[in-house]
């Protein structure tokens, strides 16, 4: 179900990492008035090409999984810092980069291609032939870990 929101989140308005945090808060129940705009800027690597918008959302996903939980603070932050790490070191081995402009070979600040990038969609990039569906398999890769997390604390908790 999380997986199925994201992508269904991801193919609408909005972006990887907001798709990720809106289909998480859903899913978990997690009350938050700044979900899903606390994202915005890190769809498309930072704007930019950076960190993958997935891995950025995965990683706040993760921290907001773990906000079910009753623990040390410090405890707390280790276990984010592990599951964060496990993730990071998982994507990188498994598609050999966690930077957005290397997973969908395509430099996002080169105006020229893409145009303003405030007002680039992805699924225009797509039509246009600029990248590759690329990016659905990372959101959907993240969504399939953020729900090994999930089953994972829920179970401690």
């Amino acid at each position: 179900m999380l997986c199925e929101s994201a992508r269904k989140y991801f193919e609408g308005e909005y972006n990887c990492a907001e798709s990720i945090v809106k289909a998480v808060s859903d899913h978990y129940g997690i009350e938050c008035s700044a979900i899903p705009d606390i994202a915005s800027g890190f769809g498309a690597g930072m704007c930019r090409g950076s960190i993958c918008g997935a891995l950025v959302g995965c990683t706040m996903g993760i921290g907001m999984i773990y906000s079910k939980l009753d623990m040390d603070r410090k405890e707390k932050k280790d276990a984010i810092a592990r599951k964060v790490i496990e993730f990071f070191d998982r994507f990188e081995g498994e598609y050999g980069s966690i930077e957005c402009s290397d997973l969908i070979q395509f430099d996002i600040i080169r105006p020229d291609e893409v145009g303003d990038i405030a007002k680039a969609n992805l699924m225009d990039l797509i039509k246009r032939g600029v990248i590759e569906v690329k990016c659905f398999t990372y959101v959907e890769k993240t969504c399939r870990f953020l729900e090994e997390v999930g089953k994972d604390v829920l179970e401690r908790g």
